[in-house]
């Protein structure tokens, strides 16, 4: 392919963009990889990103995250590709803490529910929602 007017680095540049608007890691690895395939001037200044900022690599890290999260849900899905990854990790509570989570329920209060329902998945914790309002709670009394 030629670099001639830009027309390949403008369809490598397109398909990146599509790829990244879709949040389609794989489709936005291939399409890196390509650009630097068909594109003499994108070969070249991909040569020089990769030596300063590793975007490859932190593009294949990504992709195994995704499929990992995908395939196996967010608690195993992280444990999984660290483990895969060969990152060293560990899950460490407080002892304060530990022997409340192991003890029984453990209850929040607040506007946290995000936070605490990623806590948990991550730590394979089951979540029970208690009703958030009057409302809710006659609804769920009837």
């Amino acid at each position: 392919m030629q670099d001639i007017g830009g027309s390949s680095i403008g369809a490598a540049i397109d398909r990146m963009r599509s790829a990244y608007a879709r949040r389609d890691t794989e489709a936005f690895l291939c399409a890196y990889e390509r650009a630097a395939a068909e594109s003499h001037s994108l070969r070249a200044a991909i040569r020089l990103l990769e030596r300063v900022y590793p975007l490859e690599s932190f593009l294949r890290l990504a992709h195994r995250l995704n499929w990992n999260l995908a395939e196996r849900g967010l608690h195993e899905g992280c444990r999984a590709f660290l483990d895969e990854a060969s990152l060293p990790w560990e899950r460490v509570l407080p002892a304060s803490c530990q022997a409340i989570a192991e003890s029984g329920p453990v209850v929040f209060y607040g506007n946290h529910r995000r936070d605490v329902e990623a806590f948990c998945q991550l730590y394979g914790i089951n979540v029970v929602h208690s009703p958030r309002t009057h409302e809710e709670r006659m609804k769920s009394a009837s």
